[in-house]
């Protein structure tokens, strides 16, 4: 059963396969609480809220975090620890309460301390962050591999030969508490800029498709210049690995999910510029790796670029930039410049460039399978029901 809501409950909606139900939890309320009471085993992906209302319920409560390295606080961890240790039970409206003065990120922090089970994505700085919160709770956590649909993956393998696009770019879900479709959206049109340019520069792209959450439904669109066309839509999950997994060339914004899925896959992809505040920290974290020297970016010579490090106020000053580029056409020169020569760069790489960098990706993000765990988790969970 799935309880959510914004994009999670989107892909949720577009993958009913997946879940036994479906519960949206924004236009479409529902009685979360009543359906937690109801359950063997509460599974929150990154949802903060969710654990405290597991909590209040008394159900087992595994929180399962790919960005776990990623969270920002400014209260120390021991004043979050004590927090958590002096939390009022039993009622969910006195647990939000009590933890109404941290910040989200640090909620996500007091969530993990509140957990049974901690499931952690590998990325550096995650063994680091668990010796420091284990010490201070008594969650049990877990660092494993990527937390991706390996079914999904293992069933996307082409066969051999099978090639349906010259070029797969992954714009991911764009929505977020700040970025939108309709508005906040100068990426996007930055990005659309670039496309036409590949059109236009690069003659062995005859079939581009682009894919995100902003080209859902009515929103899609194609474009072709000098006879190649770009397809821009977006697919369910497991049809989009196949059309990664086929393509001869892989784009994505550097997404630690979609950089977990090409790696399985065996695609090196070309990280596109940062969308979002998260996607700065992942590339200066992969730094020293081959993704992460030949990808782009939104900061261009001759154009300020201030950044304030903090996920929303980082976002916002990445959305500035966007327009900030598409407004100066000295600046829009320069990205175009930048953008066409990392694309020259990664087309050029060889099979063994290719190979290498994935080697360093995977050694990098290596960790034991979550399949297991997970089943492990609900073997457990069965014994104590049965007893």
């Amino acid at each position: 059963m799935f309880i959510g809501d914004s994009f999670a409950a989107a892909f949720a909606q577009a993958n009913p396969d997946v879940f036994d139900e479906v519960h949206e939890t924004g236009d479409r309320p529902v009685d979360i609480d009543a359906q937690l009471a109801a359950c063997d085993l509460v599974v929150s992906v990154m949802d903060s809220d969710l654990v405290m209302r597991a909590v209040a319920a008394g159900r087992p409560v595994a929180m399962v975090d790919s960005l776990f390295s990623f969270w920002q606080h400014d209260r120390s961890l021991q004043e979050i620890a004590d927090l958590c240790a002096s939390a009022p039970r039993g009622r969910y409206a006195g647990l939000a309460a009590h933890f109404g003065k941290l910040s989200p990120h640090e909620q996500i922090l007091a969530a993990h301390m509140l957990a049974d089970q901690s499931i952690l994505q590998n990325f550096p700085g995650v063994t680091e962050r668990v010796r420091e919160v284990a010490a201070l709770c008594g969650t049990a956590f877990h660092v494993t591999g990527s937390i991706i649909d390996s079914e999904g993956l293992h069933d996307a393998v082409p066969a051999a030969g099978d090639v349906r696009h010259d070029l797969v770019i992954n714009l991911g879900g764009f929505k977020n508490f700040f970025l939108d479709f309709e508005e906040n959206n100068d990426y996007l049109e930055l990005i659309d800029v670039w496309i036409r340019d590949l059109l236009t520069d690069w003659d062995h792209l005859d079939s581009v498709l682009v894919c995100g959450g902003a080209f859902r439904g009515p929103r899609q669109k194609s474009i072709t210049v000098n006879g190649r066309t770009a397809r821009f839509t977006c697919l369910s999950q497991r049809p989009f690995l196949r059309e990664v997994a086929a393509a001869s060339h892989y784009m994505m914004t550097p997404g630690l999910t979609a950089l977990h899925e090409a790696i399985a896959l065996g695609r090196l992809p070309m990280a596109l510029p940062e969308q979002h505040y998260g996607h700065v920290v992942n590339m200066r974290m992969l730094k020293g790796t081959h993704f992460a020297r030949m990808g782009a970016t939104l900061a261009v010579p001759g154009v300020d670029y201030p950044l304030i490090e903090d996920d929303f106020e980082g976002t916002r000053c990445i959305v500035a930039q966007a327009r900030r580029l598409l407004d100066d056409s000295r600046g829009l020169g320069e990205f175009r410049r930048m953008m066409g020569e990392s694309t020259r760069s990664f087309f050029d790489l060889t099979e063994a460039d290719r190979a290498q960098g994935l080697a360093e990706l995977r050694r990098t993000l290596d960790g034991p399978p979550v399949t297991s765990l997970l089943r492990n988790m609900s073997e457990s969970i069965s014994e104590v029901s049965c007893a």
